[in-house]
């Protein structure tokens, strides 16, 4: 979660066009001397005297942005992360845990880089620059306990993960961007650490792999 201004103080041209009385010949203003031209705006209407300079206007733009991300660096909704109490230590915590706290996949360059790039947007009409300045004012790491209901279906030994939200208890929506992917790293994980794991159908014994007979019951699978 990150917060961060964007300051810009810069020129742009603006073409000025002056409407002046039929007779006027010559304006002379700021040292130049304008000639009148005659503009039409439309058909019905009647063309009329005006004279036309181009100047530099000096802009103030001010931009906000609040930005968040997750572990692989995936754009999120930073208002529907789920509320709780924080731990009291929460760096002990983390260390305690260390084992089974997923690292982020992305380095905190990137991550600055992602923030910079939605914050710091140039209007198109920007010309000289006075001053441009971009300030980080918030940089947050938020950790969300995660549980893990895993599922064994019988006949094949196949595992599925549910992901159980710890601070409010609902499963995650596979259809969501970030508990999708979260699941689709479990999966792979535990696919890695227990696909080699069977179960019997019959007595629901765990089988080696490869076998074609359950030691406990004798029966063919």
């Amino acid at each position: 979660m990150a917060e961060a201004n964007y300051f810009l103080d810069y020129y742009k041209k603006k073409t000025y066009t002056i409407k002046i009385n039929e007779e006027v010949s010559e304006v002379i203003a700021f040292g130049h001397t304008f000639k009148p031209e005659a503009v039409k705006e439309g058909i019905l209407k009647r063309p009329y005297k005006a004279i036309t300079f181009v100047a530099q206007e000096r802009i103030i733009h001010r931009a906000a942005t609040h930005i968040g991300l997750n572990r692989t660096g995936l754009e999120i909704n930073p208002n529907g992360l789920p509320s709780g109490p924080s731990e009291p230590e929460p760096e002990k915590t983390l260390k305690k845990d260390s084992d089974r706290v997923r690292d982020l996949k992305i380095s905190p360059d990137i991550i600055l880089d992602k923030i910079r790039k939605r914050t710091t947007k140039r209007p198109p009409d920007t010309g000289r620059i006075t001053e441009e300045a971009f300030e980080v004012t918030e940089y947050v790491l938020v950790c969300t306990p995660i549980y893990e209901a895993r599922c064994r279906r019988l006949k094949t030994g196949e595992i599925k993960i549910i992901p159980i939200s710890g601070v409010t208890g609902k499963t995650l929506p596979l259809h969501v961007r970030v508990g999708k992917e979260f699941v689709d790293t479990l999966e792979k994980t535990e696919g890695q650490k227990e696909s080699k794991i069977l179960t019997c159908q019959y007595c629901y014994a765990s089988v080696p792999p490869h076998s074609n007979f359950c030691a406990s019951c004798g029966k063919k699978l």
